[in-house]
């Protein structure tokens, strides 16, 4: 883990990120991007836009050559429609692929602007602002698991949606504020999977901080959030494990139940039901496996489920679903397990029996 020290006006560049405390150096982080010659649409979650549009018109429309706002719902019911809405639009204002594109908001707003670039006009300057805890922990990587829960609905879009990077990602930590709890704990979940998965250090910080109400908090983000993107960077560039810690059991149980369960619930359940495993593999301490529950459970996140019958069978029939994971024999071909606190490995053979066990062991342990 590395110490992020915080002032005021402090910032890190890690990579596209630009992580700050404010809106204020918006433009120094942009000064290379040439905006003053583009147009910007900006694509926005209309619950969060509540907060910032003010700030953010006054802002863009100083810089750039012109400024536009598209509002989207932060739980779009048809991404396709949308994206035609958004290209309609578009084309009204007259929007080039010269000019620049930035989304605002959670994965919708991320997901949608890479829908809509995908549209020949992946050459175009995209500029992530995401604001959701869960979404700036996971920054340049966001889309990606959106499209990979879902991919049948967006079509022949996925591989060009998924190949465009954002030229600049920035990340304000005072965002935090206005966040609903269940959106903060959402994010807390991401923040210690990423922990467990490979950085004790961190697990450490989260652990000591549980419940605290400091005046360093914001130091506390600072720290939480630019270790968590550094973890991202680190795997994206050995193109360690396909199959990240937690997920599989993840993106299966918020398929089924239609998204309706936080992601960093999710997350947590998935982590729940890999420790498990590996517990009784002999693969993870007990001392490990009780310890990193006690840390989800401090910052309110489940550690057991009321599984039913139906939802046990749903949540492996989304595992199996997920192309090529699954053999005739129910036996994962990746499946990532932590043997200890900050470091996990990948296996080939566990199989659905073994999580419908734990799956079912939990449906009567509270």
């Amino acid at each position: 883990m590395k110490n992020y020290n915080y002032t005021a006006d402090v910032h890190y560049v890690i990579g596209n990120h630009y992580l700050t405390d404010s809106f204020q150096q918006f433009a120094k982080a942009t000064e290379k991007l040439n905006l003053k010659e583009r147009r910007v649409l900006l694509i926005a979650e209309k619950m969060y836009l509540a907060f910032y549009k003010d700030e953010l018109s006054s802002l863009f429309g100083s810089i750039s050559k012109s400024f536009d706002i598209f509002e989207i719902e932060s739980t779009p019911t048809d991404y396709p429609a949308e994206k035609e809405k958004i290209i309609s639009f578009a084309k009204e204002i007259g929007f080039t692929k010269d000019d620049c594109i930035v989304s605002l908001g959670g994965f919708p707003a991320d997901v949608l602007s890479r829908l809509f670039l995908a549209e020949g006009l992946e050459s175009t300057v995209y500029i992530q602002i995401p604001v959701t805890f869960t979404a700036q922990l996971v920054s340049g990587k966001g889309a990606s698991y959106v499209l990979e829960v879902s991919p049948e609905i967006y079509g022949e879009s996925k591989e060009k949606a998924l190949s465009i990077e954002a030229k600049l990602i920035y990340i304000n930590v005072h965002c935090y504020k206005y966040l609903s709890n269940d959106e903060r704990i959402s994010g807390l979940g991401e923040a210690i999977r990423c922990a467990v998965s490979s950085d004790k250090a961190l697990l450490n910080l989260i652990e000591t901080n549980a419940g605290q109400k400091t005046d360093n908090f914001s130091a506390f983000l600072m720290t939480l959030i630019a270790n968590c993107i550094q973890d991202e960077d680190k795997k994206k560039d050995t193109n360690t494990q396909d199959a990240l810690f937690g997920y599989t059991i993840a993106r299966g149980l918020e398929k089924c139940t239609n998204y309706i369960i936080p992601h960093g619930s999710a997350v947590s359940i998935g982590m729940v039901v890999a420790n498990s495993i590996a517990s009784k593999r002999g693969l993870l301490s007990n001392d490990d496996n009780f310890r990193i529950a006690r840390v989800m459970v401090s910052y309110g996140l489940p550690v057991s489920m009321n599984f039913t019958n139906e939802l046990i069978e749903a949540i492996c029939a989304s595992v199996q679903a997920i192309p090529g994971l699954v053999d005739e024999k129910g036996t994962l071909s990746a499946f990532v397990m932590a043997d200890k606190i900050g470091h996990t490995k990948k296996f080939d053979n566990v199989t659905i029996e073994e999580i419908m066990d734990v799956m079912n062991y939990r449906k009567i342990s509270r």
